[in-house]
C-alpha cells in the first residue's frame, strides 16, 4: 500500500511545476521570425575612428599619413593588439504599426565587404509605431592586429586609409544588424539572419 505524500513535498512540487511552466511561457515569448523585422537602420554619421592611438577620421589618401604618423602606427603594431575603436550615429525608422522596445542587436564590421569583426549591443531604445526616426548609437573596439598580415608598412597604411570617409562609394566600413525587438504585446522578435546596413541612401529594411 502506497503512503501519501506529505504535504511539504507536495508543495515543493507545485512550486517546481509552476517554474517549470513559466520557463516555458517566456521561453515562448521569444521568436525569429522569416519576415522583416518592422525597423529599418541607416549610418548617418561617424563620431570616432582611431587606430591604436591614431585618429584616422579625416585620412582620405595615403599621402595622409605622414612620416611621424606611420612611424607611430608600425610602433604600436609590433608591441601590441592595434585595437580599431569607433563610435557611430545609427538612424533607425519604424515600420510596423505596434510600438516597442530596441533591447539589443547583433552587429558584424565589414571592411572591403569582408568580416573584420562584431558582438552584441544592450540597448533600451523605445520605437514608436509607424514611420517614427531615432538615433542609436553604436560603439566597437576590435583587434586588428591579426588582419594585418607580415609586410607592416603597406598593410598598416592601406588599412588605415578611408575608414570614416564617407565620400567613397562604396564605403570601405560596411556594417550588417540582427536587431531584437520587444513589442508592446509582450513578445520579442528578432530576425533570423542579418540584413545590410546602406549607408548613403535611404534607409532599408531589415529583411532576410
Amino acid at each position: 500500500m502506497k503512503q501519501p505524500l506529505p504535504l511539504a513535498f507536495k508543495a515543493a512540487g507545485t512550486v517546481l511545476l509552476g517554474l517549470m511552466l513559466a520557463q516555458c511561457t517566456l521561453g515562448e515569448q521569444v521568436r525569429e521570425t522569416p519576415s522583416a523585422v518592422p525597423m529599418q537602420f541607416r549610418l548617418v554619421q561617424i563620431d570616432e575612428a582611431t587606430l591604436g592611438s591614431i585618429d584616422v577620421k579625416a585620412m582620405r589618401e595615403p599621402e595622409d599619413l605622414n612620416l611621424a604618423t606611420r612611424s607611430q602606427l608600425i610602433r604600436e603594431y609590433v608591441s601590441g593588439p592595434l585595437p580599431l575603436k569607433m563610435r557611430l550615429v545609427l538612424e533607425g525608422q519604424t515600420t510596423g504599426e505596434q510600438p516597442g522596445t530596441l533591447t539589443g542587436y547583433d552587429y558584424e564590421v565589414l571592411l572591403d565587404g569582408k568580416p573584420l569583426g562584431g558582438g552584441r549591443a544592450v540597448a533600451n531604445q523605445p520605437v514608436p509605431a509607424a514611420a517614427t526616426t531615432f538615433t542609436l548609437p553604436l560603439t566597437f573596439e576590435l583587434n586588428t592586429h591579426q588582419l594585418l598580415g607580415n609586410d607592416a608598412l603597406p598593410a598598416l597604411r592601406n588599412f588605415a586609409v578611408g575608414l570614416a570617409d564617407r565620400r567613397r562609394r562604396p564605403m570601405r566600413l560596411g556594417m550588417r544588424l540582427r536587431p531584437s525587438l520587444l513589442l508592446a504585446d509582450g513578445h520579442t522578435v528578432r530576425a533570423a539572419t542579418f540584413a545590410v546596413l546602406e549607408t548613403d541612401s535611404a534607409a532599408r529594411p531589415v529583411v532576410n
